[in-house]
């Protein structure tokens, strides 16, 4: 199974509201990337964060969300996340599918060359659990190391323009000036 997951558990803290429901052309970015998601033909869309999947560990970031939902969804060995953050506006179905061929033809988690996310990722019981022993010891873990962890393969990034994060109100603002 291909599970779609939007990432939307951060707190915005950076950019002063909520950055799911953020208006671009007409829809939220959390409805946007829903869309992008389904139209990527993945068997199902989850959303991470209040507004979701609650996360189980708190104040654990994107790894935090990402294990809630393998554990939320009691996920198996070889389902496999495709997992998208919710501030990337620009990103297309292409990009998705591109990760999702990739992995499927080589049996492997992918993600592109110079970002973490958006990632796809195998789901290995072991991976999981060890992140979870982390958590309750009170240690952190990055989507990097994640990415490591589950023997993730970078891939070479096309259109890096589409790979715009926004955090910020004038990060904001600056990309509805040049995409209107």
């Amino acid at each position: 199974m291909l599970v779609g997951v939007v990432l939307a558990g951060g707190l915005s803290s950076r950019m002063g509201a909520d950055k799911a429901l953020l208006q671009w052309q007409g829809q939220s970015l959390l409805d946007r990337a829903q869309t992008l998601l389904n139209e990527s033909g993945v068997s199902k869309v989850v959303v991470s964060g209040e507004l979701g999947i609650a996360d189980r560990y708190t104040a654990q970031g994107p790894v935090g969300g990402i294990v809630s939902v393998v554990m939320n969804l009691q996920m198996q060995p070889h389902d496999q996340l495709i997992v998208l953050p919710v501030d990337m506006p620009l990103l297309t179905t292409e990009h998705i599918n591109n990760l999702c061929q990739y992995a499927e033809q080589h049996h492997t988690s992918a993600y592109y060359e110079g970002y973490v996310l958006p990632s796809l990722l195998r789901i290995e019981h072991a991976v999981s659990n060890k992140v979870i022993r982390l958590f309750e010891n009170g240690e952190t873990m990055s989507v990097k190391r994640l990415l490591a962890l589950c023997n993730a393969v970078p891939i070479p990034c096309f259109e890096q323009n589409k790979f715009i994060n926004l955090n910020t109100p004038a990060e904001w603002q600056r990309f509805h000036t040049h995409h209107v």
